[in-house]
């Protein structure tokens, strides 16, 4: 019994880290998309 307990918190641990790198990826793939617009509109502005 104490042995499986040790590995479940590690597996824990190694989850929440891929959740964060999963969702810190994801946003990081959506800052682009989201600033792009921003970006058309600033250059028509300097037009």
């Amino acid at each position: 019994m104490r042995m499986r307990q040790p590995k479940r918190g590690v597996q824990t641990r190694n989850d929440h880290e891929y959740v964060i790198k999963k969702t810190f990826i994801g946003g990081a793939l959506a800052l682009p998309v989201l600033a792009y617009p921003a970006r058309a509109s600033a250059r028509d502005a300097e037009r």
